[in-house]
């Protein structure tokens, strides 16, 4: 029984990584945003576990774009592995991939991420982009995280961050970003929830009109492969759909993580 449900967990792990990549070769490409997600603390009390490691993939596509829009990000993905070197630290590397509106998919930027937990409610986060493509910039991202309530009931977790560009192609000011997501277990596999994400540039000197920053929301599911199949595996994948809530937000977009633990 044993031998069966190893080879079960093998078979389950190798598809569910076949898919994850045969999405970024399929969809990415061709779609059409950023790659959506909301930093969030561990499961522990908010703690993470010391010496676990995490391979991530993160796509987003959209479309619908304004008619006047002369640029747009059609399509982004970001491949991360992430490293907890104690239950309060928690960094990750990766690489970003970007294709514009009339443009060509691109290696963008490099990612280099930490995040702190520091109460069971609350931690912090700070990234650099380093650019490494001609028309990319480089950014600088920090904020705290704030995540309250249960997981295995309701739980809430925001990200309210302040973003600064710098070096070629840099923006004036500094951007508010904030990512938002309010999940509900609905079992040990499955959980569902809502998500928000928004973005609102040169926010303290020059912010635009409401209906020219960016807003959306929409539903995301979550699954836990591991409890899904009985195999145990640590495989998360997440799925939702984002309506664009101004007139310059894109009409949709949609979202897909994958996170496998070991």
């Amino acid at each position: 029984m044993k031998i069966l449900r190893g080879i079960i967990r093998g078979q389950v792990e190798a598809l569910a990584l076949a898919v994850i990549f045969a999405t970024m070769l399929v969809i990415t490409p061709e779609s059409q945003a950023q790659p959506f997600e909301v930093i969030g603390l561990g499961e522990d009390g908010g703690k993470f576990e010391q010496g676990e490691r995490e391979f991530e993939v993160n796509l987003g596509f959209q479309d619908g774009f304004p008619s006047d829009a002369e640029e747009a990000t059609q399509s982004a993905s970001e491949l991360s592995y992430g490293y907890s070197f104690s239950d309060s630290l928690k960094g990750s590397a990766g690489l970003v991939l970007t294709k514009e509106k009339r443009g060509d998919l691109t290696l963008s930027n490099v990612a280099l991420e930490a995040t702190w937990a520091i109460f069971p409610w609350f931690g912090a986060f700070v990234a650099i982009e380093p650019s490494t493509d001609d028309d990319s910039t480089n950014e600088f991202v920090i904020g705290p995280v704030f995540q309250i309530g249960d997981e295995d009931k309701l739980q809430f977790t925001a990200n309210p961050f302040l973003e600064k560009t710098f070096g070629r192609n840099r923006e004036e000011g500094v951007a508010f970003a904030y990512g938002w997501q309010a999940k509900m277990k609905y079992s040990e596999a499955i959980a569902y929830g809502v998500e928000g994400y928004g973005e609102i540039e040169d926010a303290f000197d020059n912010a635009p009109d409401f209906d020219e920053q960016v807003h959306r929301i929409g539903p995301v599911i979550y699954l836990h492969i591991g409890e899904l199949f009985e195999t145990g595996t640590k495989l998360e994948l997440n799925f939702g759909v984002l309506a664009g809530i101004t007139r310059d937000s894109p009409d949709v977009a949609i979202k897909f993580n994958a996170e496998f633990e070991f």
